[in-house]
């Protein structure tokens, strides 16, 4: 759900991204966004982990 919408997010940039060429801008979307994503599954995948 919350993933959907930071794909969402960053696609958004990356199309604004392609009319005014703001690679570092659509960069720094990416990053934030894998990041954002990564500690999300890292959090569930531990709390499954827990017996």
């Amino acid at each position: 759900m919350i993933s959907r919408i930071v794909e969402s997010f960053v696609f958004n940039v990356s199309t604004v991204d392609r009319s005014y060429h703001q690679e570092p801008m659509r960069n720094a979307a990416l990053m934030l966004g894998k990041t954002f994503i990564f500690k999300r599954q890292f959090k569930t995948h531990t709390k499954s982990m827990q017996p």
